[in-house]
């Protein structure tokens, strides 16, 4: 088994670990999407998938393609395709899920005024390569001008998205969703309008379904006002989970993960404070860690040969002013 790390850089390439310590670059599989720098640093990361020991993931084409790797090969799925409404193809990936046969994926399409960015949300099956659109274009009607897509989740039998509205100090992100069981036959059928955020709210980052609940991460634009975690009943009511440490201007839960039974959330706020993971255990919140003020937390995985051990992405962007982007080991008993 190994672990593999896809590097947004001038090179694009892999680096692959058997034991989530010593790394070794390698040149396959393909280059992997290389980071726009149109979209906020909030969600300026590329994700990954895996599918039945398979990895996928996105290559820095125009139009973008799905590329898979078994670890010895490389092949191409397909190619995202164009936007209908505005004739353009996908700009960036926002995020990447999977339900174990499916792959979702939500794109912005092209930058235009905030906040009605065009975008989309796809379903793909990797074997077949069929690309399906889920719901109307985002940014294309009224029922859908506040964002294009920007986070994705599954819970309790339903498809949601959460979307960003650029860094504009008024504009309000909401989260839609759509029964898995109508994208079959009703792929295109509207999305319902499941929770509006507050207009001093701004994106969407992450979702994530734990403890039968549905959570979601939300940033904030203005100063004066601090990201929150949302969370969502089984009964479809929404409320504040946990408020971030900070109120500076673009204060942000970046990230949102499960690990050994809790939740984990990683907050930034683009250099200023001390960047933080988080943890829930299904009744309270603590802060795990805390890192450079400049670091931002991407992504957390786990990794089979190295059971208990967690691996968190920190980024690099230019909004906090980092220049060098890694990956940390918090191994058992939370020493990092």
């Amino acid at each position: 088994s190994y672990l593999y790390a896809g590097m947004t850089d001038a090179t694009n390439t892999w680096r692959r670990s058997t034991d989530g310590t010593t790394w070794a670059n390698v040149t396959a599989p393909a280059r992997i999407k290389q980071l726009s720098s149109t979209v906020g640093y909030f969600k300026e990361f590329t994700k990954v998938v895996t599918v039945t020991n398979k990895l996928y993931f996105f290559t820095n084409d125009t139009p973008m393609k799905l590329q898979e790797w078994d670890g010895t090969t490389d092949r191409t799925v397909g190619t995202i395709p164009a936007n209908r409404t505005t004739g353009t193809n996908a700009l960036f990936v926002m995020d990447v899920i999977t339900d174990g046969v499916y792959i979702y994926i939500a794109v912005i399409d092209r930058v235009t005024t905030e906040p009605n960015l065009p975008g989309r949300v796809l379903q793909i099956h990797p074997k077949t390569g069929t690309f399906t659109q889920v719901g109307g274009e985002f940014g294309a009607s009224p029922a859908f001008t506040m964002g294009c897509p920007s986070a994705l989740a599954i819970h309790n039998g339903y498809l949601y998205a959460g979307t960003y509205t650029g860094t504009g100090s008024g504009n309000t992100a909401r989260i839609y969703r759509k029964h898995l069981l109508g994208i079959p036959t009703h792929p295109l059928q509207d999305w319902l309008t499941d929770n509006t955020t507050a207009s001093s709210l701004g994106s969407v980052c992450s979702m994530v379904s734990y403890g039968g609940r549905l959570y979601a991460v939300v940033a904030s634009h203005i100063a004066g006002t601090a990201a929150i975690v949302k969370v969502r009943t089984e009964e479809g009511v929404w409320s504040t989970s946990r408020t971030g440490p900070a109120t500076t201007v673009s204060n942000a839960y970046t990230s949102l993960f499960t690990f050994n039974g809790n939740l984990w959330a990683g907050w930034t706020d683009a250099g200023t404070t001390a960047t933080r993971l988080e943890t829930y255990d299904g009744t309270s919140w603590s802060n795990d860690q805390s890192f450079a003020a400049t670091d931002v937390v991407c992504q957390g995985v786990t990794f089979l040969p190295s059971t208990g051990s967690l691996y968190l992405v920190l980024g690099q962007t230019s909004a906090a002013g980092n220049t060098t982007s890694s990956i940390r080991k918090r191994r058992t008993g939370g020493v990092w």
